[in-house]
């Protein structure tokens, strides 16, 4: 995935807003896959870097967080997409839980309901997406049932979590 960029919207990048709880965590763990994942470490780590840090009470509903079920839209295609954003330990597709520690993990974190980022694929092809929505969660997503052998949400199937949109 050394090709995938995440570039900011006209006029500016969304705002970012992170839990306190885990910003230590998070910037660990950037900093631990600067060899491994140079391009998402880094985005993840520019992530950290311009957040809004809250305390987890002050945590907005619909602000990305770990462990949030995230929709998004691919505007060129229309298409929906629901992952639950993880920690990479707790990482599983067949759950739909995509880590933090992916390129659309990082590009995530932190946004709220309504923002959008255009995303190149390694192809070059500029993908805008979009959050719609986001339900706070606890760690996981078994919670919220998606769990394997659960029928597909509309679009997943055409979306690789773990690389980019196709």
């Amino acid at each position: 995935m050394a090709h995938d960029t995440i570039s900011p919207e006209p006029g500016g990048e969304p705002p970012v807003v992170l839990d306190a709880l885990h910003v230590d965590r998070l910037e660990a763990l950037a900093d631990g896959a600067r060899r491994r994942q140079p391009v998402v470490a880094q985005r993840l780590m520019h992530e950290i870097m311009r957040a809004t840090v809250l305390p987890s009470g002050e945590m907005p509903a619909d602000v990305v967080n770990l462990g949030s079920e995230v929709a998004f839209r691919d505007e060129s295609t229309d298409a929906l997409h629901t992952v639950v954003l993880v920690m990479p330990e707790e990482a599983d597709i067949g759950r739909r839980q995509v880590s933090v520690l992916t390129p659309i993990g990082a590009a995530l974190i932190g946004l709220a309901a309504g923002a959008s980022f255009t995303w190149a694929t390694p192809g070059g092809v500029a993908r805008r997406l979009t959050v719609t929505s986001v339900s706070p969660g606890g760690t996981g997503g078994a919670e919220r049932g998606l769990c394997p052998g659960d029928p597909p949400r509309q679009g997943l199937d055409a979306f690789d979590p773990a690389g980019s949109p196709n």
